[in-house]
């Protein structure tokens, strides 16, 4: 997206540093919104519990919400731990995911370890 209007790689990475720092989970109260024309539209993923008001577990790769919980939030009868595969996505997740939607691939930049969430993409 930003390489096709000629930015450099650095200017790239701090244009897409400085939006993730303007709208990051922390500014925007647990809401962040990614916008742009390789990003899946009319989607929303993720849910807190109606009664813990936690985040369920998401598929790191399809963006499916974790069986073993219920809508409250909280782990069905019978399982002690999230399934194998589901994460709570972080400010991580979502770094690497606006560095990938920019062209940018975030393996080994910074101090940032977690994956991108390819189930944002339009595919």
């Amino acid at each position: 997206m930003l390489a096709s209007i000629g930015i450099r790689f650095s200017e790239k990475l701090t244009t897409v540093t400085k939006t993730i720092t303007k709208f990051s989970p922390t500014h925007a109260k647990g809401h962040l919104g990614l916008i742009g024309p390789r990003v899946r539209g009319g989607m929303q993923f993720g849910l807190a519990g109606q009664k813990t008001v936690q985040p369920i577990p998401i598929h790191a790769k399809t963006g499916e919400m974790d069986p073993r919980f219920d809508s409250d939030g909280n782990l069905k009868a019978g399982f002690t731990e999230p399934s194998p595969g589901f994460v709570v996505a972080n400010h991580g997740h979502t770094y690497a995911t606006a560095l990938k939607l920019a062209g940018v691939n975030p393996q080994g930049l910074g101090r940032n370890e977690e994956a991108f969430l390819p189930f944002v993409m339009k595919s």
